[in-house]
């Protein structure tokens, strides 16, 4: 499995998707941030786009759709895994 890469030693490749890892723009109810990994592709905006959204914190609030996410909330990025093989 790759490693993940820090947007502050180098952004992936425009338009190849890779996995991002984000920290939300609002504070939750405790008064931290969350974070969530989705699927992305950067162009030359400074926005990555097209995520699927997952969780990382809590499975009930899972949600699904197309995003702008500002480079500022990214912290870091991953090559996309080779898919399973055939058995």
């Amino acid at each position: 499995m790759n490693e993940w890469i820090s947007v502050k030693d180098r952004l992936p490749q425009q338009e190849i998707t890779v996995l991002i890892f984000y920290r939300m723009h609002r504070k939750n109810e405790e008064g931290t941030y969350n974070y969530k990994i989705c699927t992305a592709f950067f162009d030359d905006s400074n926005y990555l786009y097209d995520c699927w959204i997952g969780w990382i914190d809590d499975p009930d609030e899972t949600s699904f759709g197309n995003v702008e996410i500002p480079l500022r909330f990214v912290t870091h990025w991953m090559p996309l895994p080779q898919p399973p093989g055939e058995k």
